[in-house]
């Protein structure tokens, strides 16, 4: 996952499977940020959430990375070593 001034690129690759990537407009405008995560774990949040907007925040790149839905949904989720 790549976070950086105005979007939000989401990457995978599989052998099986083969590569892919996704981008999205959002509204942030800090330091250019890139992070690895399960994306088995990631999907499990985003296939609950109820609302358009997700909140993500975060200490340092290593540290677990917070998704909110606003108040009806949180989840953790720790960064894999790449």
């Amino acid at each position: 996952m790549l976070l950086q001034n105005g979007a939000l690129t989401f990457t995978s690759k599989s052998l099986e499977i083969g590569d892919a990537s996704e981008e999205m407009r959002l509204d942030y405008s800090g330091e250019t940020l890139k992070v690895a995560f399960n994306g088995k774990y990631l999907l499990d949040f985003l296939n609950e959430v109820a609302s358009d907007t997700v909140e993500l925040s975060q200490e340092s790149p290593v540290s677990a990375m917070l998704f909110t839905d606003g108040p009806q949904y949180s989840y953790v989720l720790m960064p894999a070593r790449v």
